[in-house]
């Protein structure tokens, strides 16, 4: 599911890349995840996106295991 374009960001023409730490589960769930390349008005919604995501869990000896996982989110105004 692609991010939710905040409406203030959009009429500001803020666009960039949030970089996302995720904490993916053995589920593919995500469990945690915080930003560490920030684009200040899009933060909150590139969290909100990939909180909502469902990963292919890693294998370790043919067994999921939990990952943290580095994610680029990109906001582009057309």
């Amino acid at each position: 599911m692609p991010p939710i374009y905040p409406d203030e960001a959009k009429r500001a023409g803020v666009e960039g890349t949030v970089m996302v730490q995720a904490l993916v589960l053995e589920d593919g769930t995500v469990a945690d995840c915080g930003v560490t390349q920030s684009v200040p008005a899009l933060d909150d919604a590139a969290n909100a996106s990939v909180r909502q995501w469902i990963f292919k869990p890693a294998l370790a000896n043919n067994k999921p295991v939990a990952v943290w996982v580095a994610v680029r989110v990109r906001f582009g105004l057309q």
